[in-house]
């Protein structure tokens, strides 16, 4: 079944929004060590109504996003608009979507465990695509060992290395950020992922 998403947020129907913004971002942009947002492109897909991408503009990112709702779209300009700053949301599908220029950074949250897993491989598509090489991939596995099926989706790691393939993109060699997710009873891990300079052809990763 299609998930009505646009449908979830006009009725309020979205029980994995935190109180606050995700642990993995204040470690990642707010933490000691911080990286810098300052100046960066950032993209942000199936934004939703989280709180990120507001953060993200207030610590100086150049926030884009693509969300296939409505209501999200309208939350976010709203939000932008009340704090005095600007933001571009687009109403689309993330899947078919495809930006006019490159990115320095995107950060993903809940979109890529919130697609079917067929789509998948696709998502990975518009990743590289949207990223200038040695941009960066703030990705957040969801871990769904509660219940069968989705959304969210489990995103197994074995299957997420493998999506995201060490031939076109760097994998840390540090543990992951964990986020528990109590509202739902799960949790998230973590990465940061840099597309390589040089990216092999989806169809080569298999040979």
């Amino acid at each position: 079944m299609v998930m009505d998403w646009e449908k979830r947020f006009r009725d309020g129907q979205t029980p994995w929004l935190r109180s606050g913004v995700n642990p993995a971002f204040e470690a990642w942009f707010k933490g000691p060590g911080a990286l810098s947002l300052r100046g960066a492109k950032m993209l942000v897909p199936g934004f939703g109504t989280a709180p990120e991408s507001l953060e993200a503009a207030k610590l100086g990112a150049l926030v884009t996003g693509i969300d296939i709702a409505p209501t999200a779209v309208a939350f976010q300009q709203a939000g932008f608009a009340a704090a005095g700053l600007d933001g571009a949301f687009t109403l689309g599908d993330i899947v078919t979507w495809r930006p006019s220029e490159p990115f320095d950074l995107i950060y993903e949250q809940t979109c890529l465990c919130a697609i079917e897993p067929a789509e998948r491989t696709a998502y990975e598509a518009l990743a590289a695509a949207s990223l200038k090489p040695g941009g960066r991939l703030h990705v957040l596995f969801m871990q769904n060992s509660v219940r069968p099926g989705g959304p969210p989706f489990h995103c197994d790691l074995a299957e997420m290395r493998a999506l995201f393939h060490p031939a076109r993109w760097a994998w840390p060699s540090t543990p992951p950020i964990r986020a528990d997710h109590d509202s739902l009873g799960m949790f998230e891990l973590g990465f940061v992922l840099n597309r390589l300079p040089q990216l092999a052809a989806r169809d080569e990763l298999s040979s």
